[in-house]
C-alpha cells in the first residue's frame, strides 16, 4: 500500500513539473511577444505623434528631439505672404 502510494505521489510531481516547465516556456513566449507589441505600438505613436505635429503648425519648426520652437523664424514662404498680407490689411 505505502509503495503504490509512493508511486502515485511520484507520478503527480512528475506531472506537475512538466506542467510547470511547460507552462514557464509558454508565459516567457508570450512576455515576449508582449514587449514586441508594445515596442512596436510606441513606434507607431511616435510617428504618428511626430507627423501630425509637423502637419499641423506650418510656422513652427520641429526640432530633431520632436519639440517645437517657436522662437526660430519662420522658414515657410507661404506662411510669410498671409502674415505680410494681413499687415497691409491693417496699414490700410
Amino acid at each position: 500500500m505505502i509503495i503504490c502510494l509512493e508511486i502515485v505521489g511520484l507520478i503527480t510531481m512528475l506531472i506537475f513539473c512538466f506542467i510547470g516547465i511547460w507552462s514557464f516556456i509558454l508565459l516567457n513566449q508570450l512576455l515576449g511577444q508582449f514587449r514586441y507589441k508594445n515596442y512596436l505600438m510606441e513606434k507607431l505613436i511616435q510617428s504618428i505623434s511626430y507627423n501630425s505635429k509637423k502637419n499641423n503648425d506650418p510656422g513652427e519648426i520641429i526640432n530633431g528631439d520632436n519639440t517645437y520652437d517657436s522662437t526660430e523664424p519662420v522658414k515657410n514662404s507661404n506662411v510669410s505672404k498671409i502674415f505680410a498680407k494681413d499687415e497691409n490689411n491693417l496699414n490700410a
